[in-house]
């Protein structure tokens, strides 16, 4: 289903990609949560498991608005055109959140990450705004989000990546919530160009 829809929407300059997360956080105090987290990303309209991560952290929130949170990932994945790659990448994320009237919200995530990738180190920072609305639906709560994501990248000195998200998150019960979104990418070092339609489902568990 997934492939003929790409087929039917993509170009040659054009890759639908399927994305599916799980995220586990465990309250260790109110203010501190262990992190865990793994992701696959199958590319090439679909065809192709090109990406797999796993990782972990800890997150530590001051009070509702502002929280940070160091991480480890390791990736593993073979870009289109390239030959395998394996990546150790550190992570400090800076989080805040306000209120934008009535049942409205904006938050902003400010990322420094340290990257090892077949031995050479280099920095990336990456900056993502998000507003987002909740509603009711039926008595089911249900918080649709649209964000924007900018990288600069260390290792070219240059703004080189933009993340459009269009999602809505859907929480299942007390400790289980659902993320499906929608994220256009794309990369100004591409040659050829090409744009990155990804359709993702994220599992969030929490405890």
């Amino acid at each position: 289903m997934f492939r003929a829809a790409a087929q039917q929407a993509g170009s040659s300059n054009a890759d639908w990609q399927l994305w599916p997360e799980t995220s586990l956080s465990i309250a260790l105090n109110e203010r501190v949560s262990l992190l865990a987290f793994g992701a696959l990303h199958f590319g090439k309209d679909f065809s192709d498991l090109n990406e797999e991560q796993i990782g972990g952290g800890l997150n530590f929130s001051f009070n509702k608005y502002f929280s940070f949170s160091p991480a480890y990932r390791y990736i593993k994945g073979q870009p289109p055109g390239r030959s395998h790659v394996r990546e150790h990448r550190g992570s400090l994320d800076f989080n805040a959140r306000m209120p934008l009237g009535e049942k409205f919200q904006l938050s902003e995530r400010n990322r420094v990450e340290l990257r090892r990738i077949d031995g050479i180190i280099s920095g990336r920072y990456r900056n993502r705004l998000q507003v987002e609305r909740q509603f009711r639906v039926h008595e089911h709560k249900v918080i649709p989000y649209l964000a924007d994501e900018v990288f600069y990248d260390g290792r070219f000195h240059i703004w080189n990546r933009n993340r459009i998200y269009a999602g809505v998150r859907v929480p299942l019960n007390k400790h289980f919530s659902m993320d499906p979104y929608y994220l256009d990418q794309h990369d100004v070092r591409d040659r050829p160009f090409t744009r990155r339609h990804v359709i993702a489902l994220s599992l969030r568990i929490d405890y």
